[in-house]
Parts: C-alpha cells; structure tokens; sequence
C-alpha cells in the first residue's frame, strides 16, 4: 500500500515512494492528503501561470472483453515478432543464400533487436506526448500499421541491407505496440487488481501462436527455396497486425487528456529517482543476468544445422518443442506457482531451473528424442522466469509511468541478450564451432541470478501476496 506523506522531505528507505512534488503523488486509499497534488496546484495556478503543467497527462483506459483482447493482441505479438515466424527463415536465408557466419548472422540479427532495446523512447512518447490527445489508443493504431506495411514491404526490395531495413522498421511497429501493451496491462493490475493474471493468459497466447508459427517458418525453409521462404514469411507477418488495427478500434476505449504542457523537469526528477531504488535495479540485474546467454539464438541455429546436421524441418519442429515448453509452463504457472509460491521463491527457483535447463543442452546430440525434450524442458523453464520478472517488474513501476519504467527494464533484457548473442556467435567461430563453452558460461550467468530475488523482494514477507 502506498504511503501518506505529509513531510516534503523524500524518505530514502522507500525510493518509490512519491515525493513532495512528484508527479506521481497520489491520495493515499482511505484517506486525504494534506497537499494537494502536482496537477491539482497547476489547475488552482492556470489563471495566473497560462497553461497548466503536469508531468504526465490523466487518461482512463477501458478495455472490452480483456481477456479476449490481449489474448488476440499476444496472438499477434507471436507471429509477427521477428522471433515468431520470420526467424528461422531469416537466418536460413542469411546463412544459404549469401553464406554468412555465425558472427555475420549475429550481426543482422541484432540489428532486429534494436527497435526493442530503445523500448524507453516509445514508452515516453505513449506515458507524455499523446497523439490526438490519446496516450494508448492512438499509438497503438499506429503501431500496428507500421509493422504490418513494413512486413509487406520485404518482399518488394532486394539485397540484405534493404531487406533488413524494413524488417527494423516492422521491428519498430512491433516493439511500439508491444510497450503500449505491456502499459495497458501494468495499469489494469495498478488500477483493478484484479489483472494479475494478464501476464500469463498472454503468455499462453503469445506461445500457442508460436508454436504454429515456428514449425511453420522451418517447414517453408524445407519446402520452398531461402528466398521464398522469407518472402512467405513476410507477407503472413505483415497481414496480423493490420488484421489486429480491427480489434484496437473495436476493443481499446480511452478518454482524451486535457491539453497540457508537460513539465519534464519533473519527469526527469522522478525517473532519477526510480533508478535509485534498490528493488528497481535489483530486477533489472536479474534480467539482464538471466537474458545474457551466449550458447542459444544464432550459435545454437548454426551448431543443429552444420554440426548435427539437423534438417531445417527438424530444427522449426524443435522450435515448436521449445514452444510447447513454454505454453505448458505458462499454464503451470498460472495453475500452481501464482498460487502456491510468493514472488521471491518464484525468482529463485526459476534462475536454478533455467541454468538446469542451460546444461541439458550439453546432450544435444545424443539423438532427436533427447533433442525434443532438452527443447521442451528448456521452454517450461524459460517461461517461468520471464513471468516471474513481469510480476516482480510489476510491482516496481510507479503509477502513471508504468510505460517508461516497465520499457527500460526490457530494453535492458534486451541488449544483454543481444550483447550475449554478438559475444556468442563470434566465440562460436572462435572455439571452432563448439558449443560447450557457451552453455556453461549460459548456465552460470542464470544461477547467478537467484540472490538478486532477495533484493527484489526484500521488503515482501515470505507469506503468499503479501
């Protein structure tokens, strides 16, 4: 529960506690504070100041049927993510057509990551400049427009460079939409508490589509030749999010902000604060640590194909274990560890399954069966430490800036894992395709992980929800 405060002075022992001043000052439940909030002094100011000031415009957000909506929204953020459908494809390209290393492939592929690890600057967009007065709605529109004409655009050019241009552009689309998403989710749980469970409902959405989506991407690459396999690819991926536009205007209802001139001194106070609190950058330690894995994406793509000599059928159908893993573990979760485990514990034992699941990948080529069940065992575990860092993440993010806090915990997520993929794929070529190395190193920067849970939930009593 959110504390009264009466005093100015900032209480350092709960950094995310609101400031005298802040712009993320609320009425505490079942009381009235003493001060009157940043926008409610600006309203009393307008006759003699002009415009008022507010470091983060007020807007509602309701949305029709939730559950069915972020289930058809996550449906979408699973084929059309370049780690969805386009993905094998891709690198299959990259790797046969202009034959590319491993290094090489990671190179391009990172670039892919880059709409996703800048997530911060969307976020602030969606949280202080509204478009049309809309701070959720309108950016998801356009968004999704983005992603979907870019996706189209793929097949239309030719050469790398081009191609991987408007696939950064449809990286864009969907990197928007999915900080807009993660906003609307992280202010239900803030506002209804009755939200927490979105996470994994979406996740089991996100999965099933990935599933189909992943055997889909490695039987195009065995049917069909690199080139069209990635151009089929681009046009199924480009055909969702304009699909989706639908169901944004039929679902997403928003009031308009008042019109109002944003005081970025404060929002710039406020997040020098929210980057002081122990909590915040304990989780974002954590999924740095957790996401920074050298062995998987490119090596591990490189090492079944040239290594193993897996077929590209056999390595999309691998993909789709990897995806089961996950769908089964997102319902695992939802069904037994919200219930039955506190945030701290799910933290903890997730990074010591996932660095189990890590050196299972040291029996990779004993045969495909074994192959199938590292892949699936390798998924339970991933989901569930992502899930657990959403909740713990969740509870970090102050009101009103749900989008900026929640996007730089991802973007860091992001560019550990892609640092970790550039360091792998040239490590790779370095130990002369070798994966060993890598999935110790893997293994051991996700144990690593687990004291960060103590941090994180220091100040959570080992009792379930408290």
């Amino acid at each position: 529960m959110e504390k009264s405060k009466t005093d100015p002075n900032v209480d350092l022992r709960d950094p995310l506690s609101p400031r005298a001043g802040s712009a993320f000052r609320t009425h505490p439940v079942g009381g009235k504070s003493k001060r009157k909030s940043t926008q409610d002094r600006a309203v009393v100011d307008t006759g003699s100041q002009g415009d008022a000031f507010s470091a983060v415009p007020s807007s509602t957000v309701s949305i029709r049927h939730p559950i069915a909506f972020f289930s058809l929204a996550y449906v979408m953020q699973g084929v059309s993510q370049h780690f969805g459908l386009i993905s094998q494809p891709l690198q299959y390209f990259l790797m046969t057509s202009h034959k590319l290393s491993a290094g090489d492939v990671a190179f391009w592929m990172s670039l892919l990551m880059v709409p996703w690890i800048i997530k911060p600057a969307y976020a602030l967009l969606s949280d202080f400049a509204p478009i049309a007065r809309y701070r959720r709605r309108s950016y998801l529109l356009l968004s999704s427009a983005i992603a979907g004409l870019a996706f189209l655009s793929a097949p239309l050019v030719s050469g790398v460079p081009a191609i991987m241009t408007a696939l950064v552009l449809s990286g864009i689309g969907m990197a928007f939409s999915n900080v807009v998403l993660n906003a609307l989710t992280v202010e239900s749980t803030k506002q209804e508490g009755s939200a927490k469970h979105l996470w994994s409902t979406q996740s089991l959405s996100y999965y099933a589509a990935n599933i189909v989506c992943v055997a889909l991407g490695g039987f195009l690459c065995q049917r069909f030749g690199s080139s069209e396999a990635i151009e089929y690819a681009a046009v199924i991926a480009g055909l969702v999010p304009l699909l989706f536009l639908h169901v944004v205007l039929y679902a997403v209802r928003e009031t308009k902000c008042a019109p109002i001139v944003t005081d970025w001194k404060t929002v710039l106070t406020d997040t020098k604060s929210l980057f002081r609190s122990p909590a915040y950058v304990a989780i974002a330690l954590y999924m740095c640590l957790f996401n920074f894995c050298p062995a998987f994406n490119v090596p591990l793509y490189f090492y079944e194909s040239n290594v193993l000599n897996f077929d590209q059928l056999l390595i999309g159908q691998l993909n789709a274990c990897n995806g089961f893993g996950m769908l089964c573990g997102a319902l695992l979760f939802k069904l037994a560890f919200e219930k039955t485990l506190s945030t701290k514990w799910q933290l903890i034992g997730a990074a010591i399954l996932s660095s189990g699941a890590s050196l299972a990948y040291l029996m990779l080529g004993l045969d495909q069966v074994v192959a199938s069940c590292i892949h699936f065992f390798s998924g339970i575990a991933s989901i569930t430490a992502i899930l657990a860092m959403y909740e713990a993440a969740t509870t970090v993010c102050p009101r009103r800036m749900e989008a900026t806090a929640f996007a730089a915990l991802i973007a860091a997520y992001n560019i550990s894992g892609q640092l970790g993929q550039i360091l792998g794929g040239h490590l790779y070529v370095a130990l002369g395709s070798q994966l060993t190395a890598l999935i110790w190193i893997s293994a051991l920067t996700t144990l690593v992980c687990a004291p960060l849970a103590l941090v994180v939930c220091k100040k959570q009593s080992p009792l379930l929800g408290s």
